[in-house]
């Protein structure tokens, strides 16, 4: 009982990113250009380009994606079905983390670990069988009883938040699904620096070394992309950081536009400056910054 459920809810971590693909963006989801899409927004965040450009076979990001919604559906079925099912999702499973680390630089270590429920249970039935002969049914009914107390109220609440769709949630959430059919940009932060001198400067903070993912993360919070409203404090506090990066004296800066704008994600556009004046205005910070 208590692996059958380990996997119920091994399978629904899967299960619901690969449902709202199809819920929200349908068979558009599973095109070479959006998967292309998804991978370069996943480069720029990293700032590193795979050896294999996987982007370059448009036939295999097809066959990839079909693959990938298919993966996910089927995962929580194959892992409860039977032994040999199970074998079928451990190695499938591997097979997809090793190519979204390779080719998405995502890792999934933590879910990873726990694919040892898809292991054959015989030797933990050994050890059972031993524990309830010199228990009693009483006991293994009580281990019953315990197992459904804990594990229903969770696989209940994950099903809850996958239905809904709830990513941001806490302390249960659906993990993310890349739902969305992805454009050719990701939004960012422009910072245009207008110093005393009359000269301007346009610069986002990664002109020198590429953020890391809780960076990016916060970039998105700040810029109103998760629809949080505009924060000047996290705003004046993101420009002192990029400030402090491009060694600029806040003495010599008069005023700081702060516009989100679309940046490209095609590698050979990475180095291309964001078009300010084109895209959300949020703040104008004046001095002391």
């Amino acid at each position: 009982m208590p692996l059958l459920l380990a996997r119920v809810l091994l399978g629904l971590v899967y299960f619901f990113p690969g449902l709202h693909k199809l819920r929200v963006s349908g068979f558009g989801w599973m095109t070479a250009e959006n998967v292309t899409n998804h991978m370069h927004a996943k480069w720029l965040e990293h700032g590193t380009i795979p050896s294999i450009r996987i982007d370059h076979a448009p036939v295999l990001c097809t066959l990839g994606a079909i693959g990938v919604v298919a993966f996910e559906l089927a995962f929580v079925f194959l892992a409860v079905r039977s032994s040999k099912t199970r074998w079928v999702a451990l190695g499938l499973g591997l097979a997809f983390h090793a190519m979204t680390e390779a080719f998405f630089f995502i890792r999934f270590t933590s879910l990873l670990a726990c694919y040892v429920v898809l292991l054959d249970g015989g030797l933990l039935e050994r050890i059972d069988a031993r524990f309830r002969k010199k228990s009693g049914s009483a006991s293994e009914e009580r281990s019953v009883r315990a197992t459904l107390v804990v594990a229903a109220p969770l696989v209940l609440a994950v099903i809850i938040q996958g239905v809904r769709g709830q990513t941001q949630a806490w302390p249960i959430a659906c993990y993310p699904t890349f739902e969305h059919v992805q454009g050719p940009t990701i939004p960012d932060l422009a910072l245009t620096f207008e110093k005393t001198d009359g000269s301007r400067v346009v610069l986002t903070g990664r002109e020198r070394r590429p953020r890391d993912q809780v960076a990016w993360g916060h970039v998105f919070r700040i810029s109103g992309a998760y629809g949080d409203p505009p924060n000047e404090a996290a705003l004046r506090a993101h420009a002192r950081l990029v400030m402090k990066g491009a060694e600029i004296d806040p003495a010599a800066v008069l005023r700081v536009h702060v516009e989100r704008v679309e940046v490209p994600t095609t590698p050979e556009r990475w180095t291309e400056p964001p078009a300010t004046g084109t895209g959300t205005p949020l703040s104008v910070l004046e001095p002391p910054l």
